[in-house]
């Protein structure tokens, strides 16, 4: 409430809610086709641009389907919710790898920083003062080496052709550390490490590209409520699996290609 001269008042009420998020959340166009499952309480799209479905390919949306500009479906598809296009923009975060290097617990260096600065391929700790692995002949020296405290090895491998590093830990063991990775570089995950009684617990947060192949189980390191951050692309082709015990929030700042 407001008071002016002569006794005016002026009342301004707003009713404060809580926004339930969508699970997939896109600021900008959002194209959906395949045989796609969003499921569960929160499993709802949201693009504050225009959404685009093929819903003949078996795509089901258990919740909202919402665009804030045009949505484009099938005649004979519909959702468990609400079909909308001309819905508000629902805000995001502004994406930023560098505000969540406080959680990393090992930093993966390459040879130059995203600034073009040289730097040296190796694994470190958060202060980058202790140097846990530097890559050996061929970049496998990393991939079993176990870190001091560390609950299993590493399974890193660096290429310097593309200065990024590839998580494939067969041949070191199935299994890798659980931990939190904050990468320099761009960051590959290959083959088919973890096992659905046996997942890997890992969060990778990357100042380049992310990029999932083959077959991997997954959760977010314990401590953690992220899957992956990057400040740029993310692709995920293969058949990833994140059980639904844990929420692993997926962050990217630029595209995404699911």
């Amino acid at each position: 409430t407001g008071f002016g001269p002569r006794g005016t008042t002026a009342t301004l009420e707003q009713m404060l809610t809580p926004i339930k998020m969508p699970a997939l959340l896109v600021d900008g166009d959002l194209e959906m086709s395949g045989s796609v499952n969003i499921i569960g309480s929160q499993g709802s799209v949201h693009a504050n641009g225009n959404l685009d479905i093929d819903g003949n390919s078996g795509l089901t949306i258990s919740q909202n389907a919402m665009a804030t500009g045009t949505l484009t479906a099938n005649d004979n598809w519909d959702p468990g919710g609400l079909e909308s296009g001309g819905m508000p923009e629902i805000p995001l975060p502004d994406i930023h790898a560098s505000d969540h290097f406080g959680d990393a617990d090992f930093v993966l260096h390459g040879n130059v920083l995203p600034d073009g600065t040289a730097d040296t391929p190796r694994i470190t700790n958060q202060a980058g003062t202790t140097t846990y692995c530097v890559p050996g002949g061929g970049g496998d020296g990393c991939r079993g080496y176990t870190p001091p405290g560390g609950t299993g090895p590493f399974g890193f491998r660096y290429d310097a052709a593309s200065n990024s590093w590839d998580l494939n830990p067969q041949g070191s063991g199935n299994n890798t550390n659980s931990a939190t990775y904050y990468a320099h570089t761009d960051v590959k995950i290959t083959g088919n490490p973890g096992t659905s009684s046996s997942p890997i617990l890992l969060t990778v947060i990357a100042e380049g590209d992310i990029e999932v192949t083959g077959n991997p189980d997954l959760r977010p390191e314990p401590l953690s409520e992220l899957q992956f951050v990057t400040d740029q692309d993310l692709k995920i082709a293969g058949n990833i699996s994140i059980p639904l015990a844990f929420e692993g929030r997926i962050m990217v700042r630029e595209q995404i290609d699911f």
